[in-house]
């Protein structure tokens, strides 16, 4: 079984990550596979084992050293734990309970079938690995379920990983000569260290006196919904027509919705900066053998219910910062920010205890998944030996202060919208308000966008903005 280096030290991500772990807030990620069929439960265990062995932090611990350092540490091989669950049903997850790291593995998993429909859940701590990384994972079991579905038969290949790359995992492809050759591009970036600070972000609601050391009865705590293909089509027009990404409109959408359920839920001024954290893929090429790791970073988008009442103009300023953020490499300045931090009397540790709002919300795009499969589809849907996989869920983790996290999948030509929410700051029926104030931003905007007939002749481009980073301070 492949493993490695051991110990590995932890990045400073992972170690950003590891802190801001605690009981009443486990810094999880919880993703789902949704089958058509019915699994059969000896081909999924040999395949999750198949992908445990490939994806080596999945089985690791950390370790304190008496010196104070947090480093990785190769668990004893051993079969991943899965649990199985009867009746539970698509829109249902099993209870779960926070992963500590320092005395077990950072990934479980849960499944359920009858002959109708299947599912295999897996909670993972996101110290081990980032989104898209969980979809590494998943894919490489879908694949294994199919290979070993079809015996000898089998052509499929797994994606071939090698564990001795992980210990370039948290230097991003970057050399520190290729740093400093980028550095004139990264002093941008100082504006934003400055912003994350002196730009207070307000709750998503008003913020209830003390939080209880103690999880929710019900975690985790969902919501999902999804934009059909067609819809997906005419979203992707309206970006295209106005020459942004759609991300960048759904970003603008979010801003909206968030913007309109706090008018209606919370007291609102011109001042208030609403931020929204937005994690940034720094996969490079030469990393594409690496197995399920963090490779990744974290941007703020910070905006005003003034900024928010202007939408086209609100679209231009969101792609100007995010385009610049792409072409500078911004994301970058996160990581060194934790950097810095590491070397500060307390570390993360003290920084992460701060106990006050950093973000208003969280939106994770994790693009298409499973495009690369190998696998047939039936209708655009992965056929794995017995099953179909009918659908993808994917939910973020909230902390204290965030009460939701939001994040966007795409699979089989739809778009799944997955919240996690905190029901000790905003109950089920305003998750319920919000998830659908999002999905009516969505489609009031691409249907208006559609209407238009070639677009309106100047508020849907976009302009050049000669410092957007600045721009949105004003």
């Amino acid at each position: 079984m492949p493993t490695f280096p051991s110990p590995l030290p932890l990045t400073a991500f992972e170690e950003y990550m590891l802190r801001d772990d605690r009981p009443e807030y486990p810094m999880s990620i919880i993703a789902r596979l949704r089958f058509a069929g019915e699994l059969d439960r000896e081909v999924t265990m040999e395949a999750l084992a198949t992908v445990v062995a490939s994806h080596t932090l999945l089985r690791a611990k950390v370790h304190k050293t008496p010196a104070g350092r947090l480093k990785w540490i190769a668990a004893a091989d051993s079969p991943p734990v899965i649990s199985w669950f009867d009746g539970m049903g698509h829109d249902r997850l099993p209870a779960m309970q926070p992963i500590d790291l320092f005395l077990e593995a950072g990934s479980k998993f849960w499944a359920t079938a009858d002959w109708q429909q299947s599912s295999l859940v897996m909670q993972i701590h996101h110290a081990t690995c980032d989104g898209k990384a969980v979809f590494q994972i998943l894919d490489d079991f879908v694949r294994s379920y199919a290979r070993i579905s079809a015996g000898k038969q089998s052509t499929t290949q797994l994606s071939p990983f090698d564990p001795q790359c992980l210990p370039g995992r948290g230097s991003f492809g970057l050399t520190v000569g290729k740093y400093l050759r980028m550095l004139p591009l990264q002093l941008l970036g100082l504006s934003r260290v400055g912003m994350f600070f002196l730009q207070r972000p307000v709750p998503l609601l008003e913020r209830i006196a003390a939080i209880p050391r103690a999880l929710p009865a019900g975690f985790p705590e969902v919501k999902a919904a999804s934009l059909d293909v067609e819809e997906v089509r005419k979203l992707s027009a309206a970006a295209a027509d106005a020459k942004v990404t759609v991300n960048d409109w759904l970003v603008r959408d979010f801003f909206v919705a968030i913007d309109d359920f706090r008018a209606r839920h919370a007291t609102t001024t011109c001042g208030e900066w609403i931020r929204i954290a937005v994690p940034m893929d720094l996969r490079h090429e030469a990393g594409n053998r690496m197995p399920a790791a963090n490779v990744v970073s974290m941007v703020f988008l910070d905006r005003t219910p003034k900024h928010i009442g202007d939408p086209a103009g609100l679209l231009r300023s969101i792609h100007a910062e995010m385009d610049s953020i792409r072409r500078r490499r911004l994301g970058l300045i996160f990581i060194v920010a934790l950097w810095g931090v590491r070397l500060l009397p307390g570390g993360l540790a003290k920084w992460v205890n701060r106990n006050c709002c950093e973000t208003t919300c969280v939106l994770s795009n994790l693009g298409r998944v499973m495009a690369a499969s190998p696998l047939p589809r039936c209708n655009e849907r992965i056929v794995a030996g017995n099953v179909v996989l009918d659908g993808v869920d994917f939910f973020a983790p909230v902390r204290s202060g965030t009460a939701v996290s939001m994040a966007l999948v795409y699979y089989a030509g739809g778009l799944r919208l997955c919240m996690q929410y905190d029901s000790r700051r905003i109950t089920e029926a305003q998750a319920d308000d919000l998830m659908a104030t999002y999905l009516r931003k969505i489609r009031a905007s691409t249907d208006a966008a559609s209407r238009s007939v070639h677009g309106c002749p100047t508020s849907g481009r976009v302009t050049s903005v000669a410092d957007p980073l600045l721009e949105i301070t004003r």
